[in-house]
């Protein structure tokens, strides 16, 4: 997901580090892609031919290159998308990237990751293990900017390491990889379990059959076949994340950084909590209902483990980004929409617990920039966030959301009380709407308004004024209420009513 362990088929010795970022690239033309579901493939300019493949936990390669005497794979260990830290821990395991060169056809490393989208408190470390068809001729590694031929471990940012292959005769070079968050044994254990042998026709059968089945699950008529492909790829997207965490033995790293088995169901993550809440879940949960249980018992599991549910789960830590709680319209949606194989009461404890006792989860994320947890007694206390609490307008209609969520939930599983607590806690978003201009906006403490131009992004999150004040679904008619609208038009007639204000 985040780049943790970049692998380059290089046409060539290896002479500069490639912790130089300029020193090994790979120039390539579209026009020599191909690209499917659960299939890649691409020639580099330098003549490499790639053929790429997967399965859930492993992936398997074919790297055709040129003939040569000294062609090379490099495995940047030490640069992924965030930059592989000493400064990352999750515990007494070491702490920075690493790769060793086991006998004359393995790899196996760890790279220690985190600062998703700038969160300071997004830790993980990912183990590795790759296999060849074929011994190496050749192999060294980095370390900043040098290279050390012969060497078979290297250690913290900015290294790597390097094999090499007489491609002469033989210009095939097969390779099998497997990831693990919970150890090197773990995923050899899935590597031998996904892709036991070297059969990567099968491998890419596979994967396009299971993309097929689900792909099938929905069947549109009409338009072109370039409409057909868009609303396909775009389902295609859409499946692509939370992700299988847990590895074949049901083992993964839990929040609590110790090590727990995902019994009768599989462990989850990395879930775009606040960007998925509002539709991707209820088009999961339709499709792959078991699956999105799964999700869902999956964030429970997170909130035994941290003592609340997370905001943006990225592998076993929250990167707390994002305003409102997203985990509660998520649940509440996966359930609503067919996904209801997961401990209910459970969840329902969680989502309250989350909306009552804020100081759980502003321990698990202090230095949330959209909003501050410390802040949630104002919520509580006058029905809003002012905007020196951060994103204001926007984050009170987050909370009102997952109040509404918790409340439908509750009503759900026959919770009268918690329905009726919540359904009225949803109601929040009323304090935020200005009649005078028919738009959700920051409000001070005082009560008084602040005016905002309905496009201006100031004091919202990713939005603004005329795109939030929708922001409501679960009281629409209230927002369109005639005497609501009479009051925004100065008791104005013959007007026409929009959520924008009177127009003509």
């Amino acid at each position: 997901m985040l780049a943790d362990v970049p692998i380059l088929p290089v046409a060539g010795p290896v002479t500069s580090s490639p912790a130089v970022r300029t020193a090994h690239v790979a120039p390539f033309s579209h026009a020599n892609e191909q690209a499917s579901p659960g299939f890649y493939a691409v020639k580099l300019d330098s003549g490499v031919k790639v053929q790429l493949t997967a399965t859930t936990r492993a992936g398997i390669g074919r790297f055709t290159f040129p003939a040569s005497a000294d062609s090379n794979l490099l495995f940047d260990v030490g640069q992924n998308a965030t930059g592989a830290s000493k400064d990352i821990s999750m515990s007494a395991k070491e702490k920075d990237a690493s790769i060793e060169i086991v006998g004359g056809q393995k790899i196996v490393g760890r790279v220690s990751g985190g600062g998703f989208c700038g969160s300071g408190s997004n830790k993980y470390t990912v183990y590795f293990v790759a296999e060849f068809n074929r011994p190496f001729t050749k192999f060294g590694t980095w370390n900043d900017s040098a290279v050390n031929g012969g060497q078979r471990s290297a250690h913290g940012p900015h290294t790597g390491g390097f094999v090499g292959f007489d491609t002469t005769k033989d210009q095939l070079v097969g390779l099998k990889v497997a990831l693990s968050y919970v150890s090197i044994e773990n995923a050899w254990k899935n590597l031998d379990k996904e892709i036991p042998d070297w059969d990567f026709d099968a491998v890419q059968k596979a994967a396009h059959d299971r993309w097929n089945q689900e792909l099938g699950l929905i069947t549109v008529s009409g338009g072109t076949d370039e409409e057909k492909r868009v609303f396909y790829t775009s389902l295609y997207h859409s499946l692509l994340t939370p992700t299988a965490f847990s590895d074949v033995n049901g083992e993964y790293i839990g929040f609590d950084d110790q090590v727990h088995v995902a019994s009768g169901y599989t462990q989850y993550a990395n879930y775009s909590g606040w960007d998925i809440y509002r539709t991707q879940v209820q088009l999961v949960a339709m499709l792959n209902p078991k699956e999105m249980s799964d999700m869902a018992q999956s964030l429970l599991a997170d909130e035994q483990q941290s003592g609340g549910l997370p905001m943006w789960p990225v592998a076993n830590h929250d990167s707390c980004v994002m305003p409102g709680d997203p985990a509660c319209p998520i649940i509440a949606g996966a359930y609503a929409f067919g996904a209801r194989d997961f401990d209910t009461p459970a969840a329902l404890r969680a989502m309250v617990k989350g909306a009552t006792h804020p100081e759980v989860r502003e321990k698990i994320c202090p230095d949330n920039e959209f909003q501050a947890w410390g802040s949630f007694g104002d919520y509580l206390k006058h029905g809003y966030l002012s905007p020196d609490k951060h994103s204001g307008p926007s984050a009170t209609l987050e909370f009102t959301t997952a109040d509404f969520s918790i409340a439908q939930f509750a009503k759900t599983l026959g919770d009268t009380d918690t329905y009726q607590t919540f359904m009225k806690r949803a109601q929040f978003w009323k304090n935020t709407f200005n009649p005078q201009t028919g738009y959700i906006e920051p409000r001070r403490h005082d009560g008084s308004f602040i005016p905002v131009h309905p496009a201006s992004p100031d004091y919202y999150v990713e939005g603004n004024a005329a795109q939030y004040s929708w922001l409501v679904p679960y009281n629409m008619r209230t927002l369109f209420d005639p005497r609501i609208a009479i009051d925004r038009c100065g008791k104005l007639q013959k007007k026409m009513i929009t959520l924008a204000g009177c127009v003509l």
